[in-house]
């Protein structure tokens, strides 16, 4: 979703949306911790990201042959191209969390044990640190200088 219009400062509705979107904006160190990717400094070419334990990680070349379902936490295989291979079966899983308090699931009323109660044909991961996955990957163009009362919103990230 992206806003194109260019607000200025006698539209107070706009410059409201705009003092309220600025409050979502992530420093550099947040998207990091949410594995978006970045330059790496010392190599401009490369892309890099951070792994939830903080390592910097480079980008893989090369597809995986085999994943573990975020959903159902089953490993199932891909073939050369990273689509997954119909072997595994259909992917069972519970669209909701496991509460704590009732020990049920919040999508079904499920117990610890219950079956998925959500079905797909395919399984999906958390998308791997493979090229890729970030092809295509655009860095924020520098924000112009301007006056200090007229706002803007040119995307979001959604």
């Amino acid at each position: 979703m992206a806003f194109n219009n260019q607000y200025s400062g006698g539209d107070s509705l706009s410059c409201e949306v705009y003092r309220k979107l600025t409050r979502l904006v992530m420093s550099k160190d947040q998207l990091k911790k949410q594995y978006y990717p970045y330059r790496d400094p010392a190599n401009p070419e490369l892309c890099m990201a951070t792994s939830k334990y903080g390592d910097r990680l480079a980008l893989q070349k090369e597809l995986a042959s085999s994943y573990l379902c975020s959903h159902c936490k089953k490993v199932y295989k891909v073939n050369k191209d990273g689509i997954p291979l119909m072997t595994e079966g259909i992917c069972r899983y519970h669209r909701g969390f496991l509460g704590r308090r009732d020990n049920q699931y919040t999508c079904c009323g499920g117990g610890p044990s219950a079956v998925g109660c959500r079905n797909n044909i395919y399984h999906v991961n958390d998308g791997e640190l493979e090229l890729v996955n970030y092809k295509g990957f655009v860095e924020t163009r520098p924000k112009p200088e301007r006056e200090p009362d007229r706002h803007g919103v040119y995307a979001l990230d959604c």
